[in-house]
């Protein structure tokens, strides 16, 4: 499939993270120490590139912000209250700044 335009870059909490989309990858990552998401495109239509996009950036944020956590099995939880999300939201929004262009 054709790569959607992606920013090359985005902040997250004041680093800026490299974004990268490859169409030979399938699923998606992220790593705090460099900055960088990564995109698989493979056999994925356009809704779900996007979606692995936010899942990421939002994954990446909570971790940051210290609400994601491992459970002995291996699974991730995520525990936040009301604040928290607001904060979150605030960050996801900062991130997303120059792809949502809201007017």
């Amino acid at each position: 499939m054709k790569i959607m335009k992606f920013p090359k870059t985005i902040q997250i909490d004041n680093q800026v993270w490299k974004v990268k989309i490859s169409n030979n990858a399938i699923g998606a990552s992220w790593a705090s120490c460099p900055g960088v998401i990564q995109i698989g495109a493979k056999n994925a239509n356009a809704d779900r590139v996007k979606e692995y996009f936010l899942h990421e950036v939002l994954e990446a944020i909570m971790t940051i912000h210290e609400h994601r956590y491992e459970k002995p099995n291996g699974e991730d939880i995520f525990v936040f209250t009301h604040q928290d999300f607001c904060g979150l939201v605030r960050s996801l929004c900062i991130a997303l700044k120059d792809i949502l262009k809201w007017t």
